[in-house]
């Protein structure tokens, strides 16, 4: 039998702060976690699910929110917009879902309102604004990164595609790509792939790493950092690292994560995924722009 979620399970167990915001002509949900006190204005988290999912499930799960409360982080992990408007969303047929292949798409518009709210509402500090996603949600910070390297000080993408960049970005972007070994979905050597929504194809998770790698301004071979029984890490130069878990398919890294779907490969989790993001991004910092209107 098929195993999934619907969207409105992913959100039993999550008691988070909710709020709304206007932009681009439609409202959208987001789901927040912030420090009750600091001394310093803390960073912010952007957090994106993946396709099907909802920002408060995904926090909740991924458990980004308990590595919010640890680090004195403000996390905020939005929703995405339904593909039908007017009918609830399903994880299958009515999916939440992020536009991480158009370059000039409204999510980007949203995202940037988004920032700014946060950066406002949680005294954030705005050279201090990372972005964190899963699958399409990966892909989706990705996009915002080839579109607006200003501003975002680094980029968590678990287990998504990444964009075709042509060229090198103004301002290289500081990136740590995680992707599972057994992952059928974003398969290692790439090829025709069966997702929930339909098929696509899916180019070799290595190819796409050095093309990023070459955004980043970065043209050599990556360099072996360690490996293990569980995780084996690569540098390509300072600003791009790839996690490959061993055994682990596509569902988020999390041991609070339950399978979405039997198509998403195997569940291995011996590796705290949200530390080795934050341990590589939390010293990163972008130019900080944050003006009304020009985030």
């Amino acid at each position: 039998m098929l195993k999934y979620l619907l969207t409105g399970l992913l959100l039993v167990g999550a008691v988070l702060p909710s709020d709304t915001i206007e932009s681009q002509g439609r409202r959208w949900t987001y789901y927040s976690v912030s420090p009750s006190s600091f001394d310093t204005p803390p960073a912010l988290i952007l957090l994106f699910h993946g396709t099907g999912g909802s920002g408060g499930g995904f926090l909740d799960r991924s458990g980004w929110a308990d590595k919010a409360r640890k680090e004195g982080l403000v996390v905020v992990a939005p929703s995405g917009q339904v593909r039908k408007p007017d009918e609830p969303a399903n994880f299958l047929t009515n999916p939440r879902a992020w536009n991480f292949r158009d370059a000039n798409g409204d999510d980007q518009a949203f995202v940037s309102d988004l920032a700014e709210r946060a950066v406002t509402t949680f005294h954030a500090d705005p050279s201090r604004i990372f972005l964190v996603g899963h699958s399409a949600g990966a892909g989706f910070c990705f996009r915002l990164a080839a579109s607006h390297p200003e501003r975002w000080a680094g980029i968590g993408c678990v287990q998504g595609p990444s964009p075709s960049v042509s060229a090198a970005l103004n301002r290289p972007v500081p990136t740590v790509g995680i992707y599972g070994m057994e992952d059928p979905i974003i398969p290692m050597s790439g090829g025709e792939v069966s997702t929930p929504w339909g098929p696509h194809t899916s180019p070799p998770v290595p190819e796409m790493l050095a093309q990023w790698a070459r955004a980043l301004g970065f043209q050599g071979s990556p360099r072996l950092v360690c490996e293990d029984e569980d995780q084996r890490t690569e540098d390509y130069g300072p600003d791009l690292r790839a996690i490959y878990l061993k055994g682990h398919g596509h569902n988020y890294p999390s041991p609070n994560q339950p399978q979405v779907d039997e198509r998403f490969g195997p569940v291995h989790v011996n590796v705290s995924v949200n530390d080795l993001i934050w341990d590589y991004l939390k010293t990163r910092k972008s130019p900080g722009l944050l003006k009304t209107g020009a985030l």
